[in-house]
């Protein structure tokens, strides 16, 4: 990979694969946050379960100030649309931006095809259902 992929701590482009499209999304453990969402749901369940709505709407409303409080708080990370390397720690993420579907869609498509060209090319390494003689 060439030298001018990281400059001053943040990648320009993906050094594993060197991909120049990168984007921004928040370094959260997946797991933590929907634990944090089932227990919404549960208490605000039970809430409402013993009659107090206006309960329930205070513990959802807490939730929702947590989940702010994370949002601003937790860092980003840069994630390549190609290889889905992860990058974190990398100072101001200000060049890059956020998800874009249409993009990943492109590079999953491309990968679909070289999966495909791939198989084309080795058709003896997809697995193939038996033969009944009969």
């Amino acid at each position: 990979m060439s030298a001018d992929a990281i400059e001053s701590e943040v990648p320009h482009r993906c050094v594993v694969c060197g991909c120049k499209d990168l984007w921004r999304q928040k370094d959260f453990p997946t797991g933590l946050g929907l634990l944090i969402v089932g227990l919404a749901i549960v208490l605000s369940s039970v809430a409402i379960a013993w009659f107090r709505p206006v309960l329930a709407l205070g513990i959802l409303m807490g939730f929702a100030l947590l989940d702010m409080l994370l949002f601003m708080l937790m860092k980003d990370r840069l994630v390549c649309y190609r290889c889905h390397a992860r990058y974190r720690n990398t100072g101001a993420l200000t060049d890059h931006g956020g998800f874009k579907l249409e993009l990943n869609e492109r590079y999953r498509q491309e990968s679909l095809r070289l999966q495909s060209a791939n198989q084309d090319l080795n058709p003896e390494s997809t697995s193939r259902s038996p033969q009944i003689n009969g």
